[in-house]
């Protein structure tokens, strides 16, 4: 028998085995005795024959803890688990590497809607080095620049968090030598049906209205708030991580590489466009750019023409210049399911707020007339002080070189003795001034018509200061995209945007202009469609010495494509399609570009082959004037400059996958280029071949090799 001890014991062990087993099937209030009441006597002898019903269905009742014929209603897994007990089947393995309390975690995770995970990796190395001459070129080349001879450590983590469904956390952190703006980020945001707000390191953005469309790379706040089903407002505030800039290169006959060389790239904010055709990025589409050192190649063989102009857009990151910050709102009301009217506001300050600082130089005499000469260009559009010894200088007692919109020199028509001071005061020429403060507010609406289609209306207008001065612009748009039968589709686009219009700047090309387009896409039969584009625009022309915002006139531009599709069989189509540019400059000149191509596309299985016969020509004419040339230069600002080119490209490329771990690929191309230069011509030959395999070792080891 056990002692009073012993039997105090069992007794408290078995009202804890009660309260454990009972308090999933406990109704709130209740207590263990409660619960008793409504339990069913069962012999162990039923408990084992109604373990399992004969049906194979779901058991029906489960043992209350330890005390014999006490059971309860059984849920799939607490009969399971009471059934291999009684059956003495075997205990069924814990999941993942931390076994019970891996499992304990994941329910937790279930109940909650909460989630956390971890990424990462960690490199440490040792170095020694021996190194005669310089070593700054290899420590450049194979440490990026962080020395040698001595232990580095490379880091990074990731860390991703959701808790309770609605609010979420990520961060990463780098100790990478190069300063990416993903590098080092944190982010919290908390999203329900109703309600979301972001806060950190992201990119927000603030779509409906096409000109003032935004997208940046930003640290600060941003909050969506749906008030009915019917309106819907978003709230931005942050400061500049980036800022955006584009680079324009013209074509050296071959794929690359080109340099854009202007500070860190900001990964994914890349444009790229050739002679105002849009290009993809990748290494399958149509260019690859390191964005830590700015090389651009074009892939498949495309070759760049000297004719041809390379326009890159990006956001780059400055660490030397003072951050801006960028308020914004967006407002949306749907008055029906058929209308909707959208409001848009968006400011950013600059810390230069884009005013001239003007600039004091003192200078000895000499003992003659003579040129001083000032360190930087002078802006003779502003206004200019010269003082000799405190006493200015009437406008008649010098003179300044004014062929240009800038010099720096001025003459002095007297001897001024070498113990006397030449003081100017001036602002310096700045060909592209950063600009200064901007706002813009646009109104937009878009109107259903049914199975017809639908139409957008688009308005805005824009503030920006600019070297001391205020410019305002406005723009309009308007677009219909229309179905009038099942298988054509049209959009036609007539926009207004005035030369002064200036928007937030996004990474993109978006152009001030008058223009009409019509796109077009007609699918024939099952196997033959045909696409059509056609743009006629005014564009105002920046080229020469116009300052920026300031336009010379307007270019005349014009541009049409047109394109075939024939499905010969399930693997194979053909395509043909052909692209024509031209623009007539106001300042004198003009320039086409056509360009011809006929493709065939084999797809089979793992096996995938390509053909192509392309031919591109251009044809430029422009007076020395647009190319920003000067009568300092001794040329002749109405004379014309022609350059005249073309080539014929040939590509073939293929891929093959003839087992799961492998694949294999490759490419050739031949272009034969000719090009005439102010009557000098040559020919070139350009060849491009690649190889490629890539190999699947194990799980977690990937192999590539390309030639």
């Amino acid at each position: 028998m056990p002692g009073s001890y012993q039997r105090r014991a069992i007794l408290l062990f078995a009202i804890l085995f009660l309260e454990n087993a009972a308090s999933a099937s406990a109704r709130e209030g209740d207590s263990l005795w409660d619960l008793l009441s409504r339990t069913d006597h069962t012999s162990l002898e039923t408990l084992k024959s109604s373990a399992i019903p004969a049906d194979g269905g779901q058991p029906l009742r489960r043992t209350l803890g330890p005390v014999p014929g006490f059971t309860l209603a059984a849920g799939q897994a607490d009969a399971e688990s009471e059934n291999d007990k009684i059956f003495n089947r075997p205990k069924r393995k814990r999941s993942g590497m931390f076994g019970g309390v891996g499992d304990w975690f994941s329910r937790i995770e279930q109940k909650t809607g909460s989630r956390v995970s971890a990424s990462g990796h960690q490199r440490v190395s040792f170095r020694y080095d021996s190194i005669s001459g310089s070593d700054t070129a290899y420590r450049d080349s194979q440490y990026n620049g962080q020395g040698t001879n001595g232990i580095y450590n490379d880091t990074q983590l990731d860390v991703d968090a959701t808790f309770f469904n609605a609010l979420h956390y990520h961060t990463q952190i780098s100790n990478s030598p190069y300063r990416n703006a993903n590098d080092n980020r944190v982010k919290l945001d908390y999203n329900t049906k109703k309600v979301r707000v972001e806060w950190g390191d992201f990119n927000p953005t603030l779509n409906g209205n096409s000109l003032i469309d935004f997208n940046r790379s930003l640290h600060g706040v941003q909050m969506t708030n749906r008030w009915t089903p019917n309106l819907k407002s978003t709230l931005l505030f942050s400061q500049t991580r980036a800022e955006t800039r584009t680079i324009v290169v013209n074509g050296n006959a071959s794929t690359g590489p080109y340099y854009v060389y202007a500070g860190q790239i900001v990964d994914g904010s890349v444009h790229v466009r050739v002679d105002s055709r849009d290009m993809v990025q990748g290494a399958d589409r149509d260019f690859t750019l390191d964005p830590y050192t700015g090389q651009l190649n074009f892939t498949h063989g495309n070759v760049i023409l000297p004719s041809s102009t390379i326009a890159v857009s990006f956001e780059a990151l400055d660490y030397s210049s003072s951050k801006g910050t960028i308020y914004g709102s967006r407002t949306e009301f749907l008055p029906n399911k058929s209308i909707l009217f959208g409001m848009t506001y968006l400011t950013q300050t600059s810390p230069a707020n884009g005013t001239p600082q003007q600039r004091t130089e003192r200078l000895h005499g000499f003992e003659q007339p003579s040129f001083y000469s000032t360190d930087a260009p002078m802006d003779l559009s502003k206004p200019l002080l010269i003082n000799i010894d405190g006493r200015q200088l009437a406008p008649t007692e010098y003179t300044i070189d004014r062929t240009t919109l800038y010099s720096n020199r001025f003459y002095i028509p007297r001897s001024v003795p070498r113990d006397s001071i030449v003081q100017i005061q001036y602002y310096p020429y700045n060909a592209n001034p950063t600009p200064g403060d901007r706002n813009i507010i646009g109104v937009d609406g878009r109107f259903l018509l049914g199975k017809l289609g639908s139409v957008t209306i688009e308005s805005a207008f824009s503030g920006l200061t600019l070297t001391g001065k205020d410019y305002s612009g406005q723009a309009m748009q308007i677009q219909a995209s229309l179905h009038p039968f099942k298988n054509i589709n049209t959009r036609l686009t007539l926009k207004n945007i005035s030369p002064s219009f200036s928007s937030v700047q996004s990474p993109g090309f978006n152009r001030n202009e008058k223009s009409i387009q019509f796109d077009s896409d007609f699918q024939a039969t099952k196997r033959l469609g045909f696409t059509l584009n056609w743009q006629k625009a005014k564009r105002p022309s920046y080229s020469g010495n116009t300052a920026s915002l300031i336009s010379a006139g307007n270019d005349d531009y014009g541009q049409y494509s047109i394109g075939a599709s024939y499905r010969l069989s399930d693997a194979t189509s053909l395509n043909l399609s052909r692209t024509n540019l031209n623009t007539t400059y106001i300042l004198g000149g003009n320039s086409s570009n056509s360009n011809d191509n006929l493709s065939l596309n084999f797809t089979k299985g793992q096996l995938s082959l390509q053909g192509s016969l392309a031919r591109t020509v251009s044809n430029v004419s422009s007076s020395y004037a647009l190319l920003g040339v000067t009568t300092a230069t001794g040329q002749n600002p109405g004379a014309l400059f022609h350059s005249d080119s073309s080539t014929v490209s040939k590509r073939v490329s293929s891929q093959w996958t003839p087992l799961r771990w492998l694949t294999l690929g490759g490419s050739f191309s031949d272009n034969a280029i000719h090009s005439l230069s102010s009557g000098t011509g040559s020919n070139t030959n350009a060849r491009d071949t690649a190889l490629d395999a890539d190999f699947r070792l194990i799980k977690n080891v990937r192999v590539h090799y390309n030639y």
